[in-house]
């Protein structure tokens, strides 16, 4: 039987953590920071920042962001703002349409679980996919059910016809 205990209480976690977003010093269009979500009070995902979202990030002392995107314009742009803040940019690209590399899979999840980078916000360009496989991965491997964190990563825009992430998924969490 499915218990939404932990999911309650995840929510009421993830929903004191937004009210501090709330507040008129972190007001922000969506289109700033797209696709934010909270997985964990140390971890955020989303889309690609806009300008005004990176400084949101920066006032929110998010201390790492890992850009999970593979358009070097984008990444060079992202570095170039973040040059002269205290915000340690990781690029580590993944193509939406092909396999992600283990060694690369490998590399976000030790981000991911080492608390010298937090708070994270981890993205690609639109927080749905290359995203959503990194933070789906995340929640199996810290205990959720692998058919929960699918469903949590189709809620939150996971495109199952993206076959490659969608299959790399199923693969390594034997669903």
């Amino acid at each position: 039987m499915l218990s939404f205990e932990p999911v309650l209480k995840f929510n009421f976690m993830a929903l004191v953590i937004l009210i501090g977003f709330t507040k008129p010093e972190f007001a922000f269009a969506a289109d700033d920071l797209p696709a934010l979500h909270v997985v964990t009070p140390s971890i955020m995902r989303g889309g690609r920042p806009s300008e005004a979202g990176l400084k949101i990030l920066i006032k929110k002392k998010i201390r790492t962001i890992i850009d999970l995107e593979d358009s070097n314009s984008a990444i060079q742009a992202e570095k170039k703002f973040l040059a002269n803040t205290n915000i340690r940019h990781i690029s580590i690209p993944i193509n939406s349409l092909r396999t992600p590399k283990d060694a690369d899979v490998k590399k976000i999840q030790d981000l991911l679980n080492d608390s010298a980078n937090f708070p994270i916000y981890i993205h690609c360009q639109h927080g749905e996919d290359r995203t959503g496989l990194m933070v789906g991965l995340y929640r199996w491997e810290h205990g959720m059910a692998a058919a929960d964190a699918y469903r949590e990563m189709l809620a939150l825009g996971f495109h199952r016809l993206l076959f490659n992430l969608d299959r790399y998924y199923k693969n390594k969490t034997h669903l």
